[in-house]
């Protein structure tokens, strides 16, 4: 399931929570694409501290997703990743090395942070 956030214009703010399915994600991309729209540059808030997983829907829609968007990564400032399993911090840190934005993992207990620094 995916709730949007509130947040400044320039900051797409996601929950996930449990299965994330197709239509989430169509959602999700859709509230970012607006952001992009109206700024040249935009960032991202992903709360994943009660996410479960993605249907084969939804991690499919996200491949085409992140290789459409390969040539505007730079239109990115910074992805906060909000969980407090493992696997976020150490994927934000591989992936992190290969892209021009910063990708930095926070525990549910700093929520706050995670927001003001995206």
């Amino acid at each position: 399931m995916l709730e949007i956030l509130q947040a400044p214009d320039q900051l797409a703010a996601f929950r996930l929570t449990g299965d994330v399915t197709g239509v989430d994600y169509d959602q999700m991309i859709a509230e970012l694409e607006e952001r992009l729209r109206r700024h040249a540059r935009a960032a991202v808030y992903a709360d994943l501290s009660k996410f479960k997983r993605l249907t084969r829907d939804a991690f499919t829609k996200d491949i085409q997703y992140a290789m459409s968007k390969r040539r505007e990564l730079h239109r990115f400032t910074r992805m906060a990743i909000v969980s407090d399993k493992r696997w976020p911090g150490l994927l934000a840190q591989v992936v992190g090395a290969w892209l021009p934005f910063e990708i930095r993992s926070f525990k549910s207990s700093e929520r706050d942070e995670a927001l003001r620094w995206a």
